[in-house]
């Protein structure tokens, strides 16, 4: 992977991907994903996004925050 700065978000609530299958059954997997993403990009991983998986709707404010984070790590946006 290229050496680029990233951050991962993961939603925190199960959620049901336009209705198909338990959310419940898959959740396990799509936590596992975040953790290998974040580590195969050296990447920060934020778990606690109090959202499902439209985060950038759910809790617009702390993807923003990432963002800034990411292009200007010594201030804030």
């Amino acid at each position: 992977m290229p050496d680029i700065p990233s951050v991962v978000l993961s939603s925190d609530e199960p959620f049901g991907y336009l209705g198909r299958g338990d959310a419940n059954a898959f959740w396990p997997q799509l936590l596992d994903a975040g953790v290998r993403l974040a580590d195969a990009l050296d990447a920060a991983h934020v778990t606690r996004t109090a959202s499902g998986h439209f985060i950038e709707n759910q809790n617009s404010a702390l993807v923003v925050e990432r963002i800034c984070s990411v292009f200007s790590p010594a201030k804030a946006c």
